[in-house]
């Protein structure tokens, strides 16, 4: 009787144990990430920038992603907000005058262009913010459709960081967006 309970005893342990699993169906657990993912829709538009040595490659914020051209001030503005996956929020924007195709510089004390990026999480003192005022930028801008359509180019040059004034290299900058109402 001792060994017909001791085999049921193990029947039922291995029963158990493939019932519930050795860990095949389970789902991996995902690591803790110090750069927590916005859960906003995404589009997949290829929008990047490098800051330094951090390529952020954009998961974008379809809300916050746009190019418009406001008709009081002729030119255009370019908006990219997103979620990289290993660097976490970052953010750009460039004005440049009219609304074509064309290469743009920055200058000092000209405000028809204008070029600003931030990285880290809006709000919070880990949040860096860079600007090209005092720095030169080059914008290229490669597609400018109608309403409706895609707004593409590429960038790069040196910004200043607004906290150290420290200047920092601007590479690998590519925009496309969707250009939204005129203003």
């Amino acid at each position: 009787m001792k060994k017909i309970t001791l085999i049921l005893l193990l029947f039922s342990a291995t029963a158990l144990i493939m019932t519930t699993g050795c860990g095949s169906d389970d789902k991996p657990t995902t690591p803790s990430n110090n750069n927590p993912q916005d859960s906003t829709t995404t589009a997949s538009i290829d929008n990047q920038i490098q800051i330094g040595l951090e390529l952020f490659k954009f998961n974008e914020d379809i809300d916050r992603t746009f190019g418009e051209y406001n008709s009081s001030d002729t030119s255009t503005y370019i908006s990219v907000f997103g979620n990289d996956p290993n660097y976490g929020d970052a953010s750009f924007n460039i004005t440049f005058p009219g609304q074509t195709t064309g290469s743009f510089v920055t200058v000092v004390g000209s405000s028809e262009v204008d070029f600003q990026a931030g990285a880290g999480e809006e709000g919070t003192i880990y949040r860096e913010e860079f600007s090209a005022s005092g720095s030169t930028m080059n914008i290229e801008v490669t597609e400018y459709g109608a309403i409706g359509e895609h707004i593409k180019g590429t960038f790069s040059g040196t910004v200043k960081n607004g906290k150290t004034g420290q200047s920092v290299n601007i590479t690998k900058g590519k925009f496309d967006v969707i250009r939204r109402d005129d203003q």
